[in-house]
């Protein structure tokens, strides 16, 4: 996950987008890895990835912990 810290985008309009927008959206952003955090229909936490391992998703989600922290600066 080389320089995957060195950028972080916001969805826009992220309250109002359904799965389908969010996942379309995301499709445009050139990203070479993806994790995707969810909850079903039976309100279960589903969780994904491509190519990454347990580390790098807890280090994403660190670096996201600190991005909402710093509201998004």
């Amino acid at each position: 996950m080389s320089g995957a810290g060195d950028n972080v985008f916001g969805l826009p309009a992220s309250a109002t987008f359904n799965v389908d927008q969010a996942l379309q959206y995301a499709r445009h952003l050139n990203l070479t890895d993806v994790m995707i955090i969810g909850v079903d229909q039976e309100g279960e936490l589903t969780v994904g990835s491509s190519r990454m391992t347990r580390k790098d998703a807890l280090w994403l989600l660190a670096k996201l912990y600190h991005y909402v922290m710093d509201d998004g600066r």
